[in-house]
């Protein structure tokens, strides 16, 4: 997903840099795609989208088995 969303960057000319997390992708994306939407809904779903990715980040960061879980 980072990578397709980098295309999209790219595509469009949205500045980011590589150490940038896919959340902040898709945030910088939704901006430039809100700019040019007339619904409501579909901004807020797009928001929405970047919100799911960073929760999702979270979870695969540091909630994921594979990493070392202190549990004391």
């Amino acid at each position: 997903m980072k990578n397709y969303f980098k295309g999209l960057c790219l595509a469009y000319g949205i500045k980011y840099t590589n150490c940038n997390p896919l959340d902040h992708l898709v945030s910088r994306c939704t901006e430039f795609i809100s700019q040019k939407l007339d619904s409501d809904l579909s901004k807020t779903i797009l928001k929405q989208t970047g919100s799911n990715f960073k929760k999702y980040n979270m979870i695969r960061n540091k909630k994921y088995y594979a990493h070392d879980i202190m549990i004391f």
